[in-house]
């Protein structure tokens, strides 16, 4: 489905905070794309022979970021809405800034959401989805932690921050669906 003027939301937060769900919950619209930025460093890391790195260098961030923004962009250029989720997990948030500046000068309709749980609710999803990593829990909840205080940046409007517990059926009905079908 081709759409006249196409819209992308960039979801982002905290690992388990319900992005990749709420995501997916966006692109069973029609004329909807998911992408999540974790897959692409997936395929990254794949391609360099990268094993169990954990840290994302400057480098590495714009090689993805790059690739990432160009997927985005030439489904948009084919008429298709996007909706593409990532994690922050630094100050300044640069997955967020390198998106948000990029696709506002293609004058692209954005809406950004930022999902800011509580670290219980975190770790709570992170133990139902069931991944041998979230098992680490300690380890887990200080990823949390410190991804939780990157959604606190200088650079992310408070407005975008959505500080609840609520389903991702809820959200997606309280704050994406009107803005979705304004199409």
């Amino acid at each position: 489905m081709k759409v006249k003027n196409p819209k992308v939301i960039l979801i982002f937060g905290p690992s388990g905070s319900g992005k990749g769900t709420l995501a997916r919950r966006v692109s069973r619209n029609k004329g909807w794309v998911y992408f999540c930025e974790d897959d692409f460093w997936y395929e990254y890391k794949k391609k360099r022979g990268i094993k169990n790195e954990h840290v994302r260098h400057a480098h590495q961030q714009r090689e993805v970021f790059q690739t990432v923004l160009g997927k985005v962009i030439k489904c948009v250029m084919s008429g298709k809405n996007v909706v593409l989720e990532f994690v922050l997990y630094e100050d300044p948030p640069r997955p967020l800034q390198y998106y948000y500046n990029h696709l506002k000068k293609e004058n692209i309709d954005l809406k950004l959401i930022g999902l800011k749980p509580t670290i219980k609710n975190i770790l709570k999803r992170q133990k139902n989805r069931g991944r041998k990593r979230d098992e680490e829990i300690k380890r887990m909840k200080m990823e949390a932690v410190q991804q939780l205080k990157a959604l606190s940046s200088k650079y992310i409007n408070d407005q975008w921050i959505i500080r609840n517990n609520k389903t991702n059926e809820e959200t997606y009905q309280e704050y994406l669906k009107n803005w979705i079908n304004k199409m």
